[in-house]
């Protein structure tokens, strides 16, 4: 897994909208499980934007998955990769958006993903309220890849 710097992380998250402070944090950047396949015509924008993802340019990771998903036949991943550069640049709106095209596919690809990126959006446009229920479900319901974290937001919205 690849990181992205931490000064530059700490840059993009202080563009986050009113919920600032709670951004901070809240978000954490899914890791980058793309960058490192084979070029090929399909994908090539794509993995340009991955590359800008993985290095923390999350501006210019916005338009090249922009493109990317405009595009006829597109991994849905995108949208995910999407919506987390959407929230490192502070558009947490934009980034709930894309979020609702994973939720509401027949796939119902990266479940647990939407669901706590969704809550981490709330937390990142001043919805404390929505936030602390999202995070609530989360926490105490089924068995949840990001469980713990959502613990924490629920220990520091109660």
């Amino acid at each position: 897994m690849r990181t992205i710097p931490v000064a530059l992380l700490a840059a993009t998250l202080l563009a986050c909208g009113n919920g600032g402070d709670l951004c901070q944090a809240t978000f954490e950047p899914y890791p980058d499980l793309i960058t490192g396949r084979v070029i090929s015509n399909t994908n090539r924008q794509l993995l340009s934007g991955m590359e800008a993802y993985r290095t923390g340019d999350f501006a210019t990771a916005v338009d090249s998955l922009e493109a990317y998903i405009r595009t006829p036949v597109f991994n849905k991943a995108a949208h995910l990769y999407l919506a987390n550069a959407y929230l490192a640049t502070g558009r947490p709106f934009d980034a709930e958006l894309h979020l609702d095209h994973l939720r509401n596919s027949p796939q119902q690809l990266y479940r647990d993903e939407w669901e706590w990126y969704t809550v981490v959006c709330w937390a990142c446009s001043d919805q404390p309220d929505r936030a602390l229920e999202g995070a609530r479900k989360i926490a105490e319901g089924r068995k949840h890849t990001y469980q713990e974290q959502a613990r924490r937001l629920v220990k520091r919205l109660e």
